[in-house]
């Protein structure tokens, strides 16, 4: 039996940890990822969906109602420097209290946000199927982030960053 050449391992190990590029182009998300257009750039980014450090968690508050926490990551390193944060309550009629954080720099640096009192994004979701250890997610995000000078100052509405993104991915019952 003939042995596989070492790209050939090298592209399944990588498709296999969410590296594969292939959504970006034609802007459908890969399992355990979020893929889309950042102002207008594509990017790509990464949820660790591992039992051990989950970045993507849910709890159910009642029955029909579940509260989501997802951190995203441009790569495998879990670092704050281009990570994207979504936390919303899920219920049977749509999405409430959305908030979304990107930090383009890192914590200490100006970061966009969306919430219920600023920016305009919006979650679609396609998909929620509970299970009992955890649940997979399919929706789409899309609207403007307002920038944020620090941590503690109010957004500024004239300075904004669009998003158009689709989101895949499981995650752990927290």
């Amino acid at each position: 039996m003939p042995q596989a050449g070492p790209l050939y391992l090298l592209g399944m190990v990588l498709t296999g940890l969410g590296w594969a590029t292939t959504g970006i182009a034609d802007h459908s998300a890969a399992g355990n990822s979020i893929v889309g257009r950042l102002d207008g750039e594509p990017v790509q980014w990464v949820v660790h969906a591992d039992m051990r450090s989950p970045s993507a968690v849910f709890s159910t508050l009642l029955p029909g109602v579940h509260q989501v926490r997802i951190v995203a990551y441009r790569d495998q390193r879990p670092a704050r420097k281009h990570s994207l944060t979504l936390e919303f309550v899920l219920l049977e009629r749509g999405v409430e209290q959305l908030q979304i954080l990107y930090y383009p720099f890192d914590p200490m640096h100006p970061r966009f946000s969306a919430g219920p009192d600023h920016g305009s994004a919006r979650l679609q979701i396609e998909s929620f199927e509970p299970g009992v250890g955890g649940a997979r997610l399919k929706a789409s995000l899309r609207g403007e982030l307002f920038y944020h000078q620090s941590p503690n100052t109010r957004p500024i509405p004239h300075r904004t960053m669009s998003l158009d993104l689709t989101i895949d991915t499981e995650m752990v019952r927290n």
